[in-house]
């Protein structure tokens, strides 16, 4: 069988912003299709980037917040993660202010495990997964006032079950506790 050869979408126009707040956006954005020669528009939504943590301390125990989710409407357990701010941190700085602020914990080393789209069709925005090992309590946690959240210490053991029996539905955090598993010791395994 012959290779097919695969043309990029080429954007067509600047995007025209159709909303906008709290530092995400939703645009319209003209793409040209390369098989058929026309444009086709597309709803885009994105935000800054943002960092996530497997934080695990020194007692093998799962640092994660639970917080109120207005996409969802609901409360949802997830790992520490957050946005960078207007002043160009690197996504290993957003992710050390985070896991302060929200846990009031700092770790003693740090692996960067990549970064990824979180919707790859409709969206540029990505999340920089992080590993904190040996983490220590050094000060109580900080919330926003846009935060209605509360910290937790699960087992290691225990959280990996909740994702295994799809307790926790946080991609980000599935995705960034997968990428941590060889560094913790764990391989992946096929099931009986």
């Amino acid at each position: 069988m012959a290779e097919r050869i695969l043309r990029p979408w080429k954007k067509v126009g600047e995007a025209i912003r159709l909303a906008g707040k709290f530092g995400k956006y939703l645009i319209s954005q003209g793409f040209e299709n390369p098989v058929t020669g026309t444009v086709e528009d597309f709803i885009l939504y994105g935000q800054r980037d943002w960092s996530i943590v497997l934080a695990v301390t020194a007692e093998d125990r799962v640092l994660t917040v639970r917080q109120f989710k207005q996409g969802c409407d609901k409360f949802i357990v997830e790992l520490p993660a957050g946005t960078a701010d207007f002043t160009g941190e690197t996504p290993e700085e957003v992710m050390k202010r985070e896991l302060l602020q929200e846990t009031g914990f700092v770790p003693t080393e740090i692996k960067y495990l990549g970064s990824f789209w979180i919707a790859s069709r409709s969206s540029p925005t990505r999340f920089h997964s992080f590993l904190a090992i040996g983490c220590r309590k050094i000060q109580p946690a900080k919330y926003d006032v846009n935060e209605e959240m509360e910290a937790r210490e699960i087992p290691l053991e225990t959280w990996l079950a909740q994702i295994r029996d799809n307790h926790i539905d946080e991609p980000s955090s599935i995705v960034t506790t997968y990428k941590a598993l060889s560094y913790l010791g764990y391989s992946i395994t096929k099931a009986n």
